[in-house]
């Protein structure tokens, strides 16, 4: 793999792959960087590019050494397990102790194969569900009873959806007031600020959708991006009152036609956590769509030295307390 100075070069090349997650667009390396993220960017081959990706270097916890996070890696399609295995094994000769991939990419055994031949295992303690559900946006809806009946009520009850086309702080801020009292309802450990936001909001492949109730009151929010005619949702913030309204409803189904109309192709709802606890009320929200269940690639990690992946399994399971799946 190759390091890439110039971040407007690598999103020449990455301009190149058909389908980009959003956890690799330029919209999220702005969001990142407006959260003050070290960013650095490889390729196998400048030229001809099978492989690429942004990482956030991050300072391993209690000590001076460094890890690389990458959120879902780019690959070509039909890629051979040797050839992934290459790829890798380059990328961890750099100066890093540890790498740690998450990909929303759906799985591919190919991919699982080369990353376990090129040193990668799945970490000690899973912190996101692989799984999620992506709506065909190319064929009719066929949403359960339970979604009909709460898209009726919320019509009923004169919610109205709108998509804020020219986003400003103002509404980057409403999004995160919103989204403080989902923390307080769902006990969430996690926050946004307003620079964050907007950064990530003013992105042209990002859209920004509002539920309205009958006051003008906004109540619910979704931020998803958008690219060559495939969706990923990214972020959701619901008010108290929605859950009265079933606004969340009616704003994921106005969404998926507003995007059906348009011709895009699927959206990806984001995980789903199936659970006997709490978590679990994510899952029956969506698979009330009927959608697609599908599994991503995941999390799998490199630590160059044992106690390094002991390390990062105790801080993220008794430091930041992160839900295990």
């Amino acid at each position: 793999m190759i390091e890439i100075q110039d971040a407007k070069l690598f999103f020449e090349i990455q301009s190149k792959f058909e389908r980009i997650p959003f956890t690799q667009s330029e919209a999220w390396y702005n969001y990142s960087q407006a959260k003050g993220e070290s960013i650095v960017f490889f390729v196998d081959d400048e030229n001809d590019t099978q492989i690429a990706f942004w990482g956030r270097k991050k300072k391993l916890p209690f000590f001076s050494k460094h890890i690389l996070l990458v959120d879902t890696p780019l690959l070509k399609p039909n890629l051979t397990e040797r050839t992934i295995r290459k790829r890798f094994l380059s990328m961890i000769e750099y100066n890093y102790i540890g790498f740690e991939i998450d990909s929303i990419s759906e799985y591919d055994v190919e991919y699982e194969v080369g990353l376990r031949r090129a040193g990668f295992l799945r970490p000690l303690g899973f912190s996101k569900c692989p799984l999620s559900i992506e709506m065909d946006l190319t064929q009719q809806f066929n949403y359960d009873s339970n979604w009909k009946r709460n898209v009726k009520q919320a019509k009923s009850l004169n919610i109205t959806i709108n998509e804020v086309k020219n986003p400003t702080s103002h509404d980057a801020q409403i999004f995160c007031d919103i989204f403080n009292e989902t923390k307080r309802n769902k006990e969430l450990s996690y926050s946004f600020k307003n620079k964050e936001i907007f950064s990530l909001i003013n992105s042209h492949s990002i859209s920004l959708f509002i539920a309205q109730d009958r006051n003008n009151k906004i109540v619910s929010s979704q931020i998803f991006y958008s690219t060559n005619k495939y969706c990923y949702s990214i972020l959701r913030a619901n008010s108290t009152s929605s859950r009265n309204n079933n606004a969340s409803y009616l704003l994921y189904n106005d969404i998926f036609e507003t995007l059906s109309k348009s011709n895009y192709k699927t959206y990806d709802f984001g995980r789903i956590p199936p659970s006997n606890h709490s978590t679990d009320s994510v899952y029956v929200f969506k698979n009330a769509s009927r959608g697609r269940k599908i599994q991503y690639n995941g999390e799998w990690v490199f630590y160059k030295k044992k106690w390094v992946e002991y390390l990062m399994f105790v801080y993220k399971q008794f430091v930041l307390r992160k839900q295990r799946y």
